[in-house]
């Protein structure tokens, strides 16, 4: 649930926290094209920044710059959603996203034994040219000989970047 901070209306929220790899797959945009990671990093009030659906700001009449309570902590609503590339995988949602940066996570208090979440991870392929330096230089994937394709021949692929996030459901 994210609140006004007034305590005069809440909503259910969808709330999902990602790390710095975020998003390995396409790109999340908002709208007036701020930037994502410093959205949603600390702010100068000193509260972590969150990024909204903008169907969570018409529900709640708020804009960018007001604050929301989710759990114990305040964040700072600091932009609205345009595009978020994966938004389609994580299937049925139970009211509209709130973004914030992993490091918020611990401030809400939400997550306890028993609290109903997912966690996610995303993988992503090295791509061919760092596995071919790699090859080179016998550290790429333990397999012998200079430039050794068994892997691709097999449809392997190397992991270069892991990203995880949390998807909590507030009830």
């Amino acid at each position: 649930m994210a609140r006004k901070t007034d305590g005069s209306d809440q909503a259910l929220v969808e709330l999902k926290s990602v790390d710095g790899a975020y998003p390995l797959y396409g790109t999340l945009t908002l709208q007036g094209g701020a930037n994502p990671a410093e959205a949603m990093g600390r702010q100068p009030d000193g509260n972590f920044g969150a990024v909204a659906d903008a169907s969570l700001l018409a529900r709640l009449g708020l804009e960018t710059g007001d604050k929301l309570s989710v759990g114990r902590a305040t964040v700072t609503v600091t932009g609205v959603i345009d595009t978020e590339p994966d938004k389609l995988s994580g299937g049925l949602e139970f009211g509209p996203r709130l973004m914030l940066n992993e490091a918020a996570l611990p401030e809400t208090g939400l997550v306890q034994p028993g609290s109903p979440r997912r966690n996610g991870y995303r993988l992503a392929p090295i791509p061919l040219a760092v596995q071919d330096s790699l090859d080179r230089k016998g550290i790429g994937n333990g397999l012998p000989g200079p430039n050794h394709d068994a892997r691709r021949d097999r449809g392997f692929a190397d992991v270069a970047a892991l990203q995880h996030h949390h998807e909590i459901d507030i009830r």
